[in-house]
């Protein structure tokens, strides 16, 4: 008979150790892009901020360039004088600093760079505008002011000069991937960059709407409202009309202006799994990215201000106060490659090809973009930020 042979003694392998998982981050596929935030609109009522008044009062008087700058931001009125102008938001791609070539010096992340930019800034700027703009945003009725959101008190238990007795926004924003809440955070918690700024900056923040560089006294009707009485360089008109809305001016006791530029950083990101999402709070940023430059001088230019301050903000980690000095020569030399772009593009239909600046003057550009964004320097840092009170989740699923 056969006999199977004794097995052999196997020793059983050992699963390799785990390393163990610090605390697991929260995930979700809902993000709450409104998490313990306090609406912008709430500042009008903060007795230290220096709001617009309401498009009713507004429109009773000069149907101007200069008056249109009293228009809140959120209105159809501000939205609607962007028509045939150049913003903050497209003079980087104007400017050619969005063409492959200058994007990679800078390193402009590809999300933000591409040719097509200034394709349609150039569609932009090929409209026309003619004097029934302002007579129909200075028109009577049909008026879309937010209410002011709540009222601020003072407790004696309280860090801050005043606390904010409203209920947060729950809004209808209900984003389902990272990129989207990413967007919508930006302008959700704008309000709270802004409160940062009121609290711990020495001078006043008051609200602007569009500052358009034709009407030099666009200012002057703004500080109607204001304690002192400002000092400001006063813009010029240019070939190409140009504009800015800062998120805000910063008044100081001598009249001097800094404009006030917010940054909210989202705290979500991509995750794998049966989560789109999950949270990482990387804090706010203390250095200035490149393709803001041009923003924040043609906001300069247009407020005629000696500087900005720009506020990054956090969920959970703060926020940086940088600035950022007024350069003559930059802003003249971006103001030129804009009326360039508008008279080679804007008057015909015939789109920028790409990489559409060169030459020794162009590079240098470029240059000095990169060099004003190292310099910006960090002037404060604030470790918490006054928000809504605590209760709220991040995610809503």
């Amino acid at each position: 008979s056969s006999t199977k042979p004794a097995p052999k003694n196997r020793r059983k392998k050992r699963k390799p150790a785990q390393k163990k998982k610090r605390g697991a981050r929260p995930r979700g596929s809902v993000a709450n892009v409104h998490w313990r935030a306090i609406p912008a609109r709430a500042l009008r009522s903060h007795p230290l901020y220096l709001g617009l008044p309401p498009a009713r009062d507004v429109c009773q008087g000069a149907a101007d360039f200069a008056r249109a700058a009293l228009f809140r931001q959120d209105s159809w009125r501000w939205d609607a004088l962007h028509a045939g102008r150049l913003t903050g938001s497209r003079v980087a791609a104007v400017c050619g600093l969005l063409e492959s070539d200058a994007a990679a010096t800078l390193r402009i992340p590809k999300s933000l760079a591409g040719h097509g930019r200034a394709v349609r800034a150039a569609s932009h700027l090929r409209e026309r505008p003619d004097a029934s703009l302002l007579a129909e945003v200075f028109r009577d009725g049909d008026y879309d002011d937010d209410d002011d959101a709540g009222e601020w008190i003072t407790s004696p238990d309280s860090p801050y000069a005043y606390d904010w007795a409203g209920a947060p926004d729950t809004g209808a924003r209900r984003c389902g991937d990272a990129m989207a809440a990413r967007l919508a955070w930006g302008k959700t918690q704008e309000g709270i960059g802004m409160l940062a700024a009121v609290n711990a900056l020495d001078g006043a923040v008051a609200e602007t709407g569009l500052l358009c560089a034709e009407a030099p006294g666009a200012v002057d009707r703004l500080a109607e409202r204001w304690p002192v009485k400002p000092r400001s360089i006063k813009p010029a008109p240019r070939k190409c009309p140009v504009g800015a809305s800062p998120d805000g001016l910063v008044v100081y006791g001598d009249g001097a202006l800094d404009v006030l530029e917010v940054k909210s950083v989202a705290p979500f990101v991509r995750a794998s799994g049966n989560k789109t999402m999950e949270l990482y709070d990387r804090g706010p940023h203390d250095n200035l990215a490149p393709w803001i430059v041009p923003q924040v001088m043609l906001e300069i230019y247009c407020a005629g201000a000696r500087g900005a301050i720009l506020v990054s903000t956090s969920a959970t980690r703060g926020a940086v106060f940088m600035r950022v000095e007024r350069d003559e020569a930059y802003i003249a030399s971006m103001l030129g490659f804009v009326d360039s772009f508008y008279e080679r593009f804007c008057a015909t239909p015939v789109d920028p090809g790409p990489c559409f600046n060169g030459g020794a003057a162009f590079d240098a550009f470029v240059a000095r973009t990169g060099e004003i964004a190292r310099a910006a320097t960090v002037v404060e840092r604030a470790e918490t930020l006054q928000r809504a009170p605590p209760g709220d989740r991040f995610f809503l699923d």
